[in-house]
């Protein structure tokens, strides 16, 4: 029997814990990737969810417009029934029975649109409360408002370069890049390893005793030596090296595309927030003008004397119109309340 222990310690290619550790490293920034990845996950369904409740709003608010709008057009409908003996035609009281039933028809799709937008927001919570295939519509309960936010242009830069998961993903794969360039290089050297051995030898005609004398330490031999090995041209190593140094240059390239990236989205969003902001503002004047104009004309309708084609031609569309401003000034809060949160996302 023989107990046999051997050493060997690279001297030059592969030599260092820079080298050695070289996947342990690379391991912590690819697990440093995967939160990164999580974390822009997150964000992202955030954001959806934020999206699919104002939708879901708006929905609900177009419903509402919709509805009111369907009333008006039913009250007038029954005022001109009402004179019909008097100074309203046939032809007046049938285009507002028609008007009257196409508005109504509209309602099915607004309602129609709530259901759709209460699913989307159903699919993001995955609330077990509210199963996808339950027949339950969410309706949101917060004011259709728009809070002024204050946002410093380079704070908001400095803050995106520092934490978006994309931006710090880029730098994890310049460090990975990095490693690998320096493992490259090493590999690039001559092979030369120090090689010891120690062997202990029993020698018996039995077993027993062969055993006993392996640890005695009679029959000990040492052997002591360096391994070289250069092979010629080193082509491959080289080529090795050419390559990583050309992948690191690649996620460096990378780092500067993501951080552009990050500034156009910041500045876009940035802008849209700023946008629908002052569109808010104009559409309620425009809201407030037409409700005016309607009113106005309810109050000439009421003490006219006679009911003329044009002048319900003009009532109605005024009626739209008011319906379509509403719509407008909602719109433009649920795209206002959309951009901030892209704006955070950014």
């Amino acid at each position: 029997p023989s107990l046999s222990l051997d050493f060997s310690q690279p001297l030059l290619r592969g030599f260092g814990d820079k080298v050695t550790l070289a996947q342990v490293a690379i391991a912590r920034k690819v697990e440093q990737e995967s939160i990164e990845t999580l974390r822009q996950e997150l964000i992202d369904t955030v954001t959806a969810t934020e999206t699919a409740y104002w939708n879901l709003a708006f929905a609900w608010r177009s419903l509402a417009i919709q509805e009111w709008l369907v009333e008006a057009s039913v009250e007038l409908r029954d005022m001109i029934d009402r004179r019909r003996n008097f100074d309203a035609s046939l032809a007046d009281w049938a285009q507002a029975v028609a008007t009257v039933e196409q508005r109504a028809s509209d309602v099915i799709n607004f309602q129609q649109a709530v259901k759709e937008a209460s699913d989307q927001l159903k699919v993001l919570m995955n609330d077990p409360r509210y199963p996808l295939a339950g027949e339950t519509v969410l309706a949101p309960i917060d004011e259709m408002v728009n809070t002024p936010i204050e946002i410093d242009f380079r704070e908001s830069l400095l803050t995106a370069i520092s934490m978006r998961p994309d931006v710090r993903n880029s730098i994890f794969q310049i460090d990975i890049a990095r490693i690998n360039e320096l493992v490259a290089d090493n590999a690039r050297l001559p092979e030369l390893d120090f090689q010891a051995q120690v062997t202990t030898t029993g020698m018996s005609d039995e077993f027993g005793q062969g055993m006993d004398r392996t640890y005695g330490g009679d029959f000990i031999s040492y052997v002591l030596g360096l391994a070289f090995q250069y092979p010629l041209g080193n082509r491959a190593a080289e080529a090795g090296y050419r390559q990583a140094r050309l992948e690191r240059s690649a996620s460096m390239i990378d780092y500067r595309r993501a951080i552009q990236a990050t500034i156009l989205d910041v500045k876009t969003n940035l802008r849209e927030v700023m946008d629908n902001a002052e569109l808010i503002s104009s559409t309620r004047t425009a809201r407030l003008a037409t409700a005016e104009s309607l009113r106005a004309l309810e109050v000439e309708r009421d003490t006219l004397a006679s009911l003329t084609p044009t002048f319900l031609n003009l009532l109605f569309s005024t009626q739209a119109q008011l319906a379509t401003a509403r719509s407008n000034e909602f719109q433009a809060i649920v795209n206002y309340n959309t951009s901030v949160a892209e704006l955070y996302q950014s």
